[in-house]
Protein backbone atom coordinates (compact mmCIF):
# COMPACT_ATOMS: atom_id res chain seq x y z
CA UNK A 1 0.00 0.00 0.00
CA UNK A 2 1.17 3.49 -0.65
CA UNK A 3 1.45 4.57 3.90
CA UNK A 4 4.62 3.32 4.39
CA UNK A 5 6.14 7.05 4.63
CA UNK A 6 3.14 7.91 6.90
CA UNK A 7 3.77 8.42 10.35
CA UNK A 8 1.82 10.12 13.32
CA UNK A 9 4.36 12.24 15.56
CA UNK A 10 3.60 11.02 18.57
CA UNK A 11 3.95 7.85 17.52
CA UNK A 12 6.45 7.14 14.43
CA UNK A 13 6.63 3.17 15.42
CA UNK A 14 2.75 2.73 14.18
CA UNK A 15 2.71 1.05 10.80
CA UNK A 16 -0.26 2.30 8.26
CA UNK A 17 0.96 0.41 5.32
CA UNK A 18 -2.37 -1.66 5.01
CA UNK A 19 -4.50 1.52 5.13
CA UNK A 20 -5.30 2.87 1.84
CA UNK A 21 -6.56 6.75 2.05
CA UNK A 22 -9.65 8.02 1.58
CA UNK A 23 -9.44 10.91 0.40
CA UNK A 24 -12.47 13.20 0.73
CA UNK A 25 -15.42 13.01 -1.63
CA UNK A 26 -17.09 16.53 -2.48
CA UNK A 27 -19.39 15.01 -4.98
CA UNK A 28 -20.15 15.80 -8.80
CA UNK A 29 -21.46 19.24 -8.07
CA UNK A 30 -20.74 20.26 -4.37
CA UNK A 31 -22.82 23.07 -3.03
CA UNK A 32 -19.45 25.07 -2.73
CA UNK A 33 -16.24 24.72 -4.39
CA UNK A 34 -13.88 26.75 -2.64
CA UNK A 35 -11.20 26.83 -4.78
CA UNK A 36 -8.27 27.65 -2.42
CA UNK A 37 -4.88 29.06 -3.56
CA UNK A 38 -1.99 26.15 -3.12
CA UNK A 39 -0.39 28.83 -0.64
CA UNK A 40 -3.41 28.96 1.40
CA UNK A 41 -4.52 25.45 0.66
CA UNK A 42 -3.44 24.10 4.17
CA UNK A 43 -3.29 27.11 6.48
CA UNK A 44 -6.18 26.90 9.29
CA UNK A 45 -7.88 29.30 11.01
CA UNK A 46 -5.20 30.09 13.30
CA UNK A 47 -3.08 30.99 10.39
CA UNK A 48 -0.82 27.86 11.01
CA UNK A 49 0.44 26.10 8.42
CA UNK A 50 -0.65 23.01 7.79
CA UNK A 51 1.26 20.25 5.37
CA UNK A 52 0.56 17.30 3.03
CA UNK A 53 1.20 15.01 6.15
CA UNK A 54 -1.77 16.47 7.17
CA UNK A 55 -3.42 15.79 4.62
CA UNK A 56 -2.36 12.42 4.25
CA UNK A 57 -3.02 12.03 7.63
CA UNK A 58 -6.72 12.94 7.29
CA UNK A 59 -7.42 10.37 4.50
CA UNK A 60 -5.94 7.70 6.82
CA UNK A 61 -8.18 9.14 9.30
CA UNK A 62 -11.51 8.96 7.00
CA UNK A 63 -10.04 5.15 6.18
CA UNK A 64 -10.37 4.26 9.90
CA UNK A 65 -13.91 5.74 10.51
CA UNK A 66 -14.97 4.20 7.24
CA UNK A 67 -13.96 0.68 8.13
CA UNK A 68 -15.35 0.88 12.04
CA UNK A 69 -11.56 0.34 13.04
CA UNK A 70 -10.95 -0.10 16.72
CA UNK A 71 -7.96 -0.33 17.98
CA UNK A 72 -4.66 1.46 19.84
CA UNK A 73 -3.29 2.70 16.78
CA UNK A 74 -6.87 4.35 15.88
CA UNK A 75 -6.95 5.75 19.63
CA UNK A 76 -3.65 7.61 18.89
CA UNK A 77 -4.64 8.86 15.13
CA UNK A 78 -7.62 10.39 16.37
CA UNK A 79 -5.76 11.88 19.15
CA UNK A 80 -3.20 13.14 16.88
CA UNK A 81 -5.87 14.62 14.51
CA UNK A 82 -8.03 16.44 17.53
CA UNK A 83 -4.28 17.73 18.52
CA UNK A 84 -3.52 19.43 14.81
CA UNK A 85 -6.95 19.95 14.03
CA UNK A 86 -9.05 20.40 16.85
CA UNK A 87 -11.99 21.70 15.16
CA UNK A 88 -12.74 18.08 13.83
CA UNK A 89 -15.82 17.01 15.50
CA UNK A 90 -15.12 13.56 13.66
CA UNK A 91 -11.95 12.76 15.64
CA UNK A 92 -13.90 13.95 19.27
Amino acid sequence: MSNQVFQLESHPEIDWSDVEPLRQYEGKMPILDIKYQAKCKYEDSFGINGSFEDEKMMDIFRRIIHTSEISERSYHLAGEVVRKMCGSYSAW
